[in-house]
């Protein structure tokens, strides 16, 4: 037996199958199949009596073999029911995909392929069938005397107040010890997902990494949006003058590397950050709010490096949140985004917050920036 998912992609398409293997990690055991009657087999258990975790199915399927096999699925074999489906679509509202919503809910993923967030959907939705809770089995019929159907009797027949009252005291504790043992199981579940979403990150941003290091190209040399000598302007000189008279950090600590935080979910540009900066300062990267969150409640930085742009929670709510934590009260922060600058330049008028610059990041325009702030910071205490 063996831990390993089990993951089986059908579609037609050979370069879309092999690109969702290629995005998938190689702990993942991935099975591609065109739409063929043999991809049944592929989903029901194999010989060790391994389930299948997810299908990836195309549902743009002309020929109505997609909706056949989702339907045989959830309706023909026992145990499969519960499999999770993934659909790909040009358009999750076409009368031949809400076909599928007839038979039983499915998750859909709608358009081209975006490597990260079909990576993130597919760990979500194997996560969320991990802990569903197991399906309940319909008691059996049983057939029972005439009189107590009609009401006549309210005791089993045959059985007195304390047999009754022994009866249901254990079968509750039966009930107990069953939700304890499947507390147990989504326990130990979601911690093997939560090991293979770690491993699957670091084995995506190593690869990221990789192609970074052969891509010259990316190490651009524009001028940032705000320049190094104009980065109190967000607050004014208050914002650098309050960092000099309310810093923590005892003067005696300078000489050691100054600690820069960086969040990003975009691991080419939380990347580059960390390649430009990581001979000049100590560097935490994230690629969640809710992680840089936790950071600061047990550690402190020198500066917070944040994309505006990130999912579930933007840069100016992460923000919030952690000015809320003892640490992250006064630390400097850099905001880096894309597209309509000014408008974020707008949004992002906070205590402490020095500097905005856009992405991607270029080497120099990043290093001057970061070495502005403590230079600046550093000439303020020594007046």
């Amino acid at each position: 037996m063996t831990d390993r998912l089990k993951v089986v992609v059908i579609d037609e398409d050979d370069a879309r199958k092999y690109m969702i293997k290629d995005i998938l990690p190689d702990y993942i055991d991935v099975s591609l199949t065109g739409m063929v009657d043999s991809a049944k087999d592929l989903i029901r258990p194999d010989r060790d009596g391994r389930k299948t975790d997810l299908v990836i199915l195309n549902a743009d399927n002309t020929r109505g073999f997609a909706l056949s096999l989702f339907r045989w699925m959830k309706t023909g074999e026992a145990g499969l029911e519960t499999i999770p489906v993934i659909l790909l679509c040009e358009d999750a509202f076409a009368d031949h995909i809400l076909a599928f919503l007839e038979l039983d809910e499915v998750e859909f993923y709608e358009g081209e392929i975006d490597p990260d967030l079909f990576f993130m959907q597919v760990m979500d939705v194997i996560e969320r069938a991990e802990m569903a809770p197991d399906p309940v089995e319909e008691p059996s019929y049983i057939e029972k005397d005439s009189t107590r159907i009609q009401g006549h009797s309210v005791k089993p027949l045959g059985e007195t107040e304390d047999t009754v009252r022994r009866s249901i005291v254990l079968q509750h504790d039966d009930q107990l010890k069953q939700l304890d043992q499947a507390i147990e199981r989504g326990r130990k579940k979601q911690e093997k997902i939560k090991e293979i979403m770690e491993l699957a990150i670091r084995y995506k941003e190593e690869k990221a990494l990789a192609a970074l290091e052969e891509d010259d190209d990316l190490l651009l040399d524009e001028e940032p949006v705000c320049r190094v000598d104009d980065l109190h302007r967000l607050e004014g000189p208050e914002a650098l003058r309050m960092l000099e008279e309310e810093a923590d950090v005892p003067e005696e600590q300078d000489e050691k590397k100054h600690t820069v935080v960086i969040v990003d979910y975009d691991p080419k540009n939380r990347k580059l950050c960390e390649l430009f900066l990581k001979s000049s300062y100590q560097v935490e990267s994230f690629t969640s709010g809710m992680n840089a969150i936790d950071y600061f409640v047990k550690s402190k930085a020198d500066l917070l490096l944040i994309s505006f742009h990130m999912p579930i929670l933007n840069g100016n709510k992460i923000l919030d949140s952690i000015r809320w934590q003892p640490n992250g009260k006064k630390v400097p922060v850099i905001f880096m985004a894309e597209g309509d600058l000014e408008s974020v330049r707008q949004q992002c008028k906070k205590e402490y917050v020095v500097g905005l610059l856009p992405k991607p990041v270029s080497k120099k325009v990043l290093q001057r920036s970061v070495d502005a702030v403590f230079s600046t910071i550093g000439t303020s205490r020594s007046q």
